[in-house]
């Protein structure tokens, strides 16, 4: 590590296996075999950095790779996080063990208001072969659910736009990405406000937008 520069991070883990065949819920196992999904395998790999001086850390890459399924990564950029910030939770743990999970929560809220948010990018690669009637028959299902469902978000032009993205991924699953990029860092203790009063501004106050097959 050179003072003033920052550190790189990486790091991989292979050969994960989930058997999603014995996931519990009954409807659940039906969905899954459907999309053919009983069992996958994969890998994770990390990569980012992370400056001491301004507590700027980046991770380009936080990505979930399982075969014939497709490729989830996800990336975020935020400044603040300082060596200060580090010290201050580690302590704020060590003096309230044994407290509640509320108050620990309350206090942890309060130290990462320091923080900014600068960017953030959800994104999945679509990489499976199967096909066949029983997924066309959830696609269907879900594009008709997907209206319904970002209607909740209380944004129309938003919503039309999520419902948009997410038909032409179904019709043509290629990649499905979320983007919040806002036009200059927001704090988080202005984030918590928003969200705490009027959640769906949230979603002009970190410009998020949403694309299919880019």
């Amino acid at each position: 590590y050179v003072p003033g520069q920052a550190m790189q991070m990486n790091a991989s883990i292979d050969g994960l296996f989930a058997d999603l065949s014995k996931i519990p819920d009954p409807k659940t196992q039906e969905t899954v075999a459907a999309l053919g999904y009983g069992q996958i395998n994969g890998k994770v790999t990390m990569a980012g950095t992370w400056n001491p001086t301004d507590g700027r850390m980046s991770i380009t890459e936080g990505a979930y790779d399982f075969a014939d399924v497709g490729r989830l990564n996800m990336t975020f950029d935020l400044s603040g996080y300082t060596p200060e910030l580090v010290m201050a939770m580690a302590e704020m743990n060590k003096t309230m063990d044994g407290q509640s999970e509320e108050a620990k929560g309350l206090a942890m809220l309060g130290l990462i208001q320091q923080l900014n948010f600068n960017s953030m990018s959800i994104r999945f690669d679509y990489a499976a072969t199967q096909a066949g009637q029983p997924r066309d028959a959830i696609i269907a299902q879900s594009k008709a659910i997907i209206p319904f469902a970002v209607a909740q978000l209380k944004d129309p032009e938003f919503a039309a736009k999520v419902t948009e993205a997410a038909s032409a991924y179904m019709d043509n699953p290629k990649s499905l990405e979320v983007k919040a990029v806002p036009a200059a860092p927001v704090p988080f203790a202005l984030l918590i406000a928003t969200g705490s009063t009027t959640p769906e501004a949230l979603i002009k106050q970190l410009n998020v937008t949403v694309t299919a097959n880019q």
